[in-house]
Protein backbone atom coordinates (compact mmCIF):
# COMPACT_ATOMS: atom_id res chain seq x y z
CA UNK A 1 0.00 0.00 0.00
CA UNK A 2 1.39 3.33 -0.76
CA UNK A 3 1.38 6.25 1.94
CA UNK A 4 -1.52 7.96 0.49
CA UNK A 5 -3.92 4.78 0.69
CA UNK A 6 -2.60 4.75 4.33
CA UNK A 7 -3.16 8.00 5.35
CA UNK A 8 -6.63 8.06 3.56
CA UNK A 9 -7.82 4.92 5.34
CA UNK A 10 -6.58 6.12 8.40
CA UNK A 11 -8.31 9.32 8.13
CA UNK A 12 -11.72 7.37 7.16
CA UNK A 13 -11.18 5.69 10.09
CA UNK A 14 -10.11 8.32 12.58
CA UNK A 15 -13.27 10.46 11.29
CA UNK A 16 -15.07 6.83 11.66
CA UNK A 17 -14.24 6.75 15.48
CA UNK A 18 -15.18 10.18 16.09
CA UNK A 19 -18.46 10.76 14.49
CA UNK A 20 -20.16 7.29 15.58
CA UNK A 21 -20.26 8.08 19.69
CA UNK A 22 -21.71 11.55 18.80
CA UNK A 23 -24.43 9.78 16.95
CA UNK A 24 -25.31 7.92 19.19
CA UNK A 25 -25.33 10.83 22.03
CA UNK A 26 -27.65 12.30 19.51
CA UNK A 27 -29.68 9.58 19.23
CA UNK A 28 -30.16 9.72 23.06
CA UNK A 29 -31.00 13.30 23.11
CA UNK A 30 -33.58 12.80 20.46
CA UNK A 31 -35.41 9.95 22.58
CA UNK A 32 -35.37 12.27 25.86
CA UNK A 33 -36.84 15.16 23.79
CA UNK A 34 -39.61 12.63 22.81
CA UNK A 35 -40.66 11.51 25.99
CA UNK A 36 -40.50 15.19 27.36
CA UNK A 37 -43.12 15.78 24.28
CA UNK A 38 -45.55 13.68 25.52
CA UNK A 39 -45.54 14.85 29.00
CA UNK A 40 -47.12 18.44 28.27
CA UNK A 41 -49.61 16.82 26.59
CA UNK A 42 -51.16 15.70 29.55
CA UNK A 43 -50.32 18.50 31.94
CA UNK A 44 -52.79 20.37 28.92
CA UNK A 45 -55.41 17.66 29.26
CA UNK A 46 -55.33 18.40 32.69
CA UNK A 47 -55.29 22.34 32.79
CA UNK A 48 -58.09 21.83 29.78
CA UNK A 49 -60.11 19.95 33.15
CA UNK A 50 -59.79 22.48 35.67
CA UNK A 51 -60.76 25.13 33.50
CA UNK A 52 -63.91 23.24 32.37
CA UNK A 53 -64.86 22.76 36.15
CA UNK A 54 -63.82 26.53 36.73
CA UNK A 55 -66.44 27.15 34.30
CA UNK A 56 -69.22 25.04 34.71
CA UNK A 57 -68.95 23.99 31.41
CA UNK A 58 -69.93 20.28 30.45
CA UNK A 59 -67.48 18.99 27.63
CA UNK A 60 -68.98 18.79 24.14
CA UNK A 61 -70.95 15.97 23.41
CA UNK A 62 -70.12 13.92 20.40
CA UNK A 63 -72.22 14.10 17.65
CA UNK A 64 -74.36 11.08 16.74
CA UNK A 65 -72.95 8.69 14.35
CA UNK A 66 -69.49 9.79 14.81
CA UNK A 67 -67.20 7.94 17.30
Amino acid sequence: MSPDTIAIVGTAIAFGLRIVPSLRDRRCDIAGTRRDMTDPRGRMVRLEGWFEGFTHREPAAPEPGKT
